[in-house]
Protein backbone atom coordinates (compact mmCIF):
# COMPACT_ATOMS: atom_id res chain seq x y z
CA UNK A 1 0.00 0.00 0.00
CA UNK A 2 1.14 3.50 -0.66
CA UNK A 3 1.02 6.34 1.85
CA UNK A 4 -2.23 7.72 0.45
CA UNK A 5 -4.12 4.43 0.75
CA UNK A 6 -6.47 4.02 3.67
CA UNK A 7 -8.22 1.04 5.18
CA UNK A 8 -11.79 1.68 6.25
CA UNK A 9 -13.52 -0.63 8.69
CA UNK A 10 -17.29 -0.77 8.49
CA UNK A 11 -19.26 -2.71 11.08
CA UNK A 12 -22.83 -3.84 10.67
CA UNK A 13 -24.92 -4.34 13.77
CA UNK A 14 -28.21 -6.11 13.26
CA UNK A 15 -30.35 -8.88 14.59
CA UNK A 16 -31.71 -11.84 12.72
CA UNK A 17 -34.07 -10.89 9.96
CA UNK A 18 -32.90 -7.27 9.66
CA UNK A 19 -30.72 -7.79 6.58
CA UNK A 20 -27.28 -7.15 8.08
CA UNK A 21 -25.66 -10.00 6.18
CA UNK A 22 -27.28 -8.97 2.89
CA UNK A 23 -26.25 -5.33 3.37
CA UNK A 24 -22.64 -6.29 4.09
CA UNK A 25 -22.48 -8.56 1.03
CA UNK A 26 -23.92 -5.83 -1.23
CA UNK A 27 -21.41 -3.29 0.09
CA UNK A 28 -18.50 -5.70 -0.46
CA UNK A 29 -19.66 -6.49 -4.00
CA UNK A 30 -20.05 -2.81 -4.86
CA UNK A 31 -16.57 -2.05 -3.50
CA UNK A 32 -15.00 -4.87 -5.52
CA UNK A 33 -16.76 -3.84 -8.71
CA UNK A 34 -15.54 -0.26 -8.31
CA UNK A 35 -11.92 -1.41 -7.83
CA UNK A 36 -11.69 -4.00 -10.60
CA UNK A 37 -11.65 -2.53 -14.11
CA UNK A 38 -14.16 -3.83 -16.60
CA UNK A 39 -12.72 -5.99 -19.35
CA UNK A 40 -14.82 -6.83 -22.34
CA UNK A 41 -13.97 -9.42 -25.03
CA UNK A 42 -13.91 -6.64 -27.63
CA UNK A 43 -11.09 -4.90 -25.73
CA UNK A 44 -8.71 -7.89 -25.89
CA UNK A 45 -7.40 -7.16 -29.39
CA UNK A 46 -6.81 -3.46 -28.77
Amino acid sequence: MSEGDKIIEIRFHSRGGQGGWTASQLLALAALKSLIPNFYPTDINK
